[in-house]
């Protein structure tokens, strides 16, 4: 066993113990980096969700006002009652064609994109 290192080893180790630290330096970057785009990427995704249950929350207020304005005694209504009577009024055939006839341009639509 040598105690010993040539000065010329000893060089060529110092550099390679450098490059390596380059490199790893280098890769914790890419690291961070890359950990960030995630993070962000999360937070947009996150956003764009909140985002469309706010829109659907708007549109559900929204028809529930349409409806009071309509039909303003059932703001008296359970949600059981309010429910069944909604059932028993899209039992009504005339009411079931008349959504369908009314529905038909936004499934034409949907489907076209």
């Amino acid at each position: 066993m040598r105690l010993t290192q040539n000065p010329k080893e000893s060089d060529n180790l110092k550099t390679k113990t450098k490059a390596l630290k380059k490199q790893c330096e280098t890769t914790e970057q890419k690291l961070e980096q890359e950990q960030h785009k995630l993070t962000r990427l999360q937070n947009r995704a996150s956003y764009l969700k909140k985002a469309q249950r706010k829109q659907r929350n708007k549109r559900l207020i929204l028809k529930g006002v349409a409806v009071e304005t309509v039909m303003p005694d059932t703001e008296y209504l359970s949600q059981e009652d309010f429910y069944s009577l909604v059932e028993q009024i899209y039992q009504l055939d005339s009411v079931q064609e008349l959504v369908e006839k009314v529905t038909e341009k936004y499934r034409i639509i949907e489907d076209g994109d």
